[in-house]
């Protein structure tokens, strides 16, 4: 792996480990909702590698996400990489899915809520700061984003 990819992979590391930590805090109160959970978290993945990687021109070669752009690699090509509303409001559902979902259970023990959204605030630093600088894609709103702070600064 080259070290394009190394902040990708953490960052989606942290986030199996958040969502673990919700789905930990869900399962200790109620295990129906805890499946709900997994089954948000898969879906909203999937919204995302559908909605955005799919139309990442790096997504089999340079996805600074390692293994989610070769996973966009084998859904369907999409006739335009620009993104769309529908584009980001999915990833908005998604952002919202894995992170939102959990809190009632979460906010009943300090730990877990403590630790939950540490590693979401260290993952959406991470993320934006270091995956999306070496980003290729240059028509992808975070990567836009941080070529105008950089430019400005």
């Amino acid at each position: 792996m080259n070290s394009k990819k190394k902040e990708g992979v953490f960052v989606n590391l942290l986030m199996f480990i958040y969502c673990g930590i919700g789905f930990l805090s869900i399962l200790i109160i109620d295990f129906f909702f805890a499946i709900v959970y997994v089954i948000v978290v898969i879906v909203s993945f999937f919204l995302v590698i559908y909605f955005r990687c799919t139309k990442c021109p790096c997504k089999d070669k340079n996805c600074t996400h390692f293994w989610l752009g070769k996973l966009a690699a084998k859904f369907p090509e999409k006739e335009s990489n620009d993104l769309t509303v529908t584009d980001n409001l999915a990833s908005g559902l998604y952002i919202l899915g894995i992170n939102f979902f959990p809190f009632p259970w979460l906010i009943q023990n300090f730990l877990l809520l403590f630790s939950f959204y540490l590693l979401v605030g260290i993952t959406f630093l991470i993320g934006p700061l270091f995956a999306c600088k070496k980003c290729e894609n240059y028509k992808c709103s975070m990567n836009k984003n941080m070529r105008i702070k950089e430019a400005t600064s």
